[in-house]
């Protein structure tokens, strides 16, 4: 029920579920302090001043915020992170300053991934990685930069199975991620005794591609399972189409896929293992999964977070959903930091934290519509009432999922891509929904095919059908319709002073009557 003292309490109940937060999510706190640190290091903004000043301002204004002796440590801890990693950052890259043109010279490159893109101008390999050290006239200019580097399919090209010595020249793109253009004429040297999943990864993905091609006879409902499943999309209508409705994030495999994913292979170990047994095997599946798939940011914190949640299952401590967030945070930019620059680790991250913590006062908010019946209650209804009561506890829900994350990701929007699709708050709703059917009867199908072909080919007939028939939904929304709200700019202060005005607000909302009461005091 709504309660107005939970969201207007006193400065002392302020301080106090502060407190309470900090205690349970030290975390998130730690996980926030790297990336203020880093973020500070790469590209530094005044308007990093004011999430830094509200997380220290507690330890400083002891009379105002009683905060407590030891969440005044925690606080202390996050900002020696913060420094920590600001210094780190300058030791451990090198920026170079180069122009359009470029600079030629030796690139020691790894390679992270490779996907052939489909353009006007033909088709070429994608590579993308980290240069190691770029030397030109005798003097390291680069170090641990991103790049990208593009190779004609015609032409031949590297094995993305090992790390490179070649004579490329790199120049400045958009952002921090350089472009390598290699020499083709020039020798490319592997580097011994290196190693990359990236070509395997390659080839296991195509497999999976062709696999889904056979099965499916339509080419968009095979092209958009296939890239469900492997991340890698080449229907640039069917994506151009999605993301006018908001709906693109459906594309980028994470804690929604992962969670989809999880639950059902949960379900059916379960049937055949102890718990203990089922946590090990789900781990490794999920883990298996995850290095099919690659090293995006949305999928990092997915499998990190999945694997977090069941290793606290399985050592009986259960786990608050934004520690185990900020602990993902935490292990992501340890290996790579430049991440906090990423848009979709921006976006991936916020959004998850936005969900976990605005849904509930949310969702209780809504309440006021349609109050919440007891189960007992509810079997006394007839049969109509009673899926009239689902459909709406349903809506309710995914209602307060969709305000969480677009209080979040509207302006994140408006700032990087000056548009904000307004259909996307009403397909958000329910067309998530349509594609988890759609991806849990493939992974069941494709279960059912490894013993029982000639049943699955059924199946993969009907996900066929309805795969098209939720696609040709979207697409068939006229052009009309496009309604959208757009700005010419928004300052970045601006954007940041709202975010940290939400998570306040988030806070002082908690909702204390979670499940689980076990604090991290070992953190």
């Amino acid at each position: 029920m709504f309660s107005s003292s939970r969201f207007f309490p006193s400065l002392s109940e302020c301080c106090r579920r502060y407190s309470s937060f900090l205690a349970k999510h030290p975390a998130l706190l730690y996980g926030i302090g790297v990336f203020l640190g880093f973020r500070s290091a790469f590209s530094w903004q005044w308007a990093l001043v004011v999430p830094i000043i509200l997380i220290i301002a507690p330890y400083f204004s002891k009379k105002i915020f009683d905060v407590g002796k030891e969440n005044r440590t925690r606080i202390m801890f996050a900002a020696i992170l913060g420094i920590v990693s600001f210094f780190v950052a300058f030791i451990v890259y090198d920026f170079p300053v180069v122009d359009d043109d470029g600079v030629t010279g030796k690139a020691h490159i790894d390679i992270s991934s490779i996907t052939l893109s489909k353009s006007h101008f033909g088709e070429a390999w994608v590579y993308r990685g980290a240069v190691r050290s770029f030397v030109a006239d005798d003097n390291i200019i680069a170090r641990n930069v991103p790049y990208i580097m593009y190779i004609s399919k015609g032409k031949q090209r590297l094995s993305a199975d090992r790390r490179y010595i070649l004579d490329a020249t790199i120049s400045a793109t958009e952002g921090m991620v350089y472009r390598l253009k290699p020499d083709l004429q020039g020798k490319w040297y592997p580097v011994p005794h290196s190693w990359s999943m990236a070509e395997y990864r390659l080839r296991a993905k195509g497999a999976v591609t062709s696999y889904l091609t056979r099965k499916l006879s339509r080419h968009r409902s095979a092209s958009f399972l296939a890239g469900l499943a492997t991340g890698e999309y080449h229907d640039r209508s069917t994506l151009f189409q999605l993301g006018r409705l908001g709906l693109q994030h459906i594309m980028a495999i994470s804690g929604f896929h992962f969670a989809i994913i999880a639950a059902l292979l949960a379900l059916m170990l379960k049937a055949f293992f102890s718990l203990r047994v089922s946590s090990y095997i789900l781990i490794a599946l999920l883990s298996s999964y995850f290095v099919f798939i690659g090293c995006s940011p949305s999928i990092q914190r997915a499998w990190l977070s999945a694997v977090i949640t069941i290793i606290g299952v399985l050592v009986g401590r259960p786990t608050y959903a934004l520690n185990t967030i900020g602990i993902a945070m935490l292990a992501i930019l340890s290996v790579s930091p430049l991440l906090c620059m990423n848009l979709g680790f921006q976006f991936s991250f916020l959004a998850t934290i936005a969900i976990v913590s605005l849904y509930p006062p949310i969702e209780a908010l809504l309440g006021n519509i349609s109050a919440t019946r007891p189960l007992g209650a509810m079997k006394k209804l007839p049969w109509y009432e009673q899926w009239g009561y689902l459909v709406v506890a349903f809506l309710k829900k995914a209602c307060a999922v969709t305000i969480a994350v677009h209080i979040v990701s509207a302006p994140m929007m408006l700032l990087y891509f000056h548009k904000f699709p307004l259909l996307g708050i009403l397909f958000n709703i329910f067309f998530p929904f349509l594609v988890s059917i759609a991806i849990a009867a493939l992974l069941v199908t494709m279960l059912i095919d490894l013993v029982i072909p000639a049943v699955a080919a059924m199946f993969f007939s009907a996900i066929d059908v309805y795969t098209a028939a939720i696609i040709d939904f979207a697409v068939a929304v006229p052009a009309t319709m496009n309604f959208a709200i757009r700005t010419q700019a928004i300052s970045p202060t601006l954007f940041t002073v709202y975010l940290c005005l939400i998570a306040i607000i988030a806070i002082i909302s908690y909702d204390t009557t979670e499940t689980t009461k076990q604090q991290w005091q070992f953190i």
